[in-house]
């Protein structure tokens, strides 16, 4: 594992914000190993892939094309992505008791994020993280726990505050790992933009008019064209992917998933930015809005790069007023750019326009935050009646916006597996 272990009086690998943008591959002189336990990420709100977590990080289904991406990006994207760590091999051991752990080695001491690390911006110094900060990071590394039952199929037990998309993505990659046996399997390991936050709040966005890449399939590409058209990607080069936000009136988190942000239209995208706006609060929203900008002139400035499949991943701590809101882009494995070393990829010239097309779209959604009137009256009525509007989106006349309670202990509860 190619990162140390946040101690006392140590600051969190937390947020990229106060880092030199670089990326890691440390070599580690032989020492004892450390067994370094792992378990499934909560605050996962979509994607394919079921992401783990370990030691403060995000570990990732390694992709060849990603890792390669991860290692060339350029400075002018680098600052915008989760801080690449390295990899990290997981693997998983079951028990007659039906009780299964994921772990993974680590060998040596060097730190992944060299200097102190910060929850703002990259010039700030902060004090470490408190009792509570680490109390906060236990609690999710037992959020989401994973059993074996007596058919060897893998069962995940989760918290009532844990969204429902992370135990159905990560069940599958657990069943995988239980598969390689000692081999295990190699994960990307990247920074964790929600480590050490209260109440993660959480919202992920499909950029572009493009989903597929190069490679893809004649079949798939099909697909993902229509699943462009059908949803919000198409007409405004963004659509939902999932969202989890903590409503402090009700003590609750609310959620959407992937399948019903793509059956959103404009309206139901733009109740949930209210919504989730609203919550950031102006001073966040007024940050988002500056950091999208930033975006979209880094993004008109490069030729060739193409990020199709791409996210756009949002985050604060809404138990935390005045901290500050985190912007990355994420998931690389499709995205490619003209020096791009290793693979065959079309050569694209000019800037992506796709990607262009969304982030514009997102600047038109959130209201503007000059006048503090105008922002809390546009906030408080589109955030207000999208229950109402995006209830004939659920799966099963079901609400596309659904409620959990917040838990302020980690016990976990069974939840049925997921068919594989």
């Amino acid at each position: 594992l190619q990162c140390e272990v946040p101690t006392a009086g140590q600051a969190p690998p937390f947020s990229s914000s106060s880092l030199p943008q670089q990326h890691h591959n440390h070599s580690f002189p032989l020492a004892m190993a450390v067994e370094v336990a792992v378990s499934g990420f909560q605050h996962q709100v979509g994607g394919h892939f079921g992401l783990l977590q370990c030691e403060g990080h995000v570990a990732k289904p390694l992709d060849a094309r990603e890792l390669a991406f991860y290692k060339q990006m350029t400075p002018r994207f680098r600052k915008f992505a989760p801080v690449y760590c390295g990899t990290v091999q997981v693997k998983a051991t079951a028990y007659k008791n039906g009780r299964l752990k994921l772990w993974s080695e680590k060998r040596g001491a060097n730190p992944c994020h060299p200097g102190p690390l910060s929850n703002g911006s990259r010039h700030e110094k902060v004090s470490p993280r408190s009792r509570l900060q680490q109390e906060e990071a236990d609690e999710d590394m037992a959020a989401v726990m994973f059993r074996v039952n007596g058919e060897g199929r893998v069962e995940v037990e989760t918290r009532d505050d844990t969204h429902h998309w992370a135990p159905s993505c990560q069940i599958k990659v657990v069943q995988r790992l239980l598969l390689a046996g000692s081999a295990g399997s190699n994960f990307i390991l990247l920074e964790n933009v929600v480590h050490g936050m209260r109440r993660p709040c959480v919202l992920d966005l499909k950029m572009g008019t493009r989903q597929h890449g190069d490679d893809a399939p004649l079949a798939k590409q099909d697909a993902q064209r229509r699943k462009c058209a059908e949803s919000t990607s198409a007409a405004l080069g963004v659509r939902m992917v999932g969202m989890e936000l903590y409503e402090e009136s009700t003590s609750s988190y609310q959620f959407v998933d992937k399948m019903q942000g793509r059956r959103m239209d404009e309206r139901h995208l733009r109740a949930c930015l209210m919504r989730f706006v609203r919550g950031a609060g102006r001073a966040r929203t007024a940050a988002l809005r500056a950091r999208l900008a930033e975006l979209k002139a880094t993004l008109q400035e490069a030729n060739s790069y193409r990020f199709f499949s791409s996210s756009l991943l949002i985050a604060f701590d809404a138990a935390l007023p005045d901290s500050p809101i985190q912007v990355r882009m994420i998931d690389f494995a499709h995205s490619t750019f003209d020096e791009f070393e290793g693979f065959s990829d079309v050569a694209y010239e000019g800037a992506d326009e796709g990607y262009i097309k969304g982030v514009d779209s997102l600047l038109d959604l959130i209201p503007s935050t000059e006048d503090e009137r105008t922002f809390d009256a546009a906030t408080t009525r589109d955030s207000l009646v999208i229950t109402d509007l995006m209830r004939p989106l659920g799966a099963d006349s079901s609400p596309v916006v659904s409620s959990r309670e917040a838990s302020p202990t980690p016990p976990a509860v069974n939840t049925p597996a997921a068919a594989l």
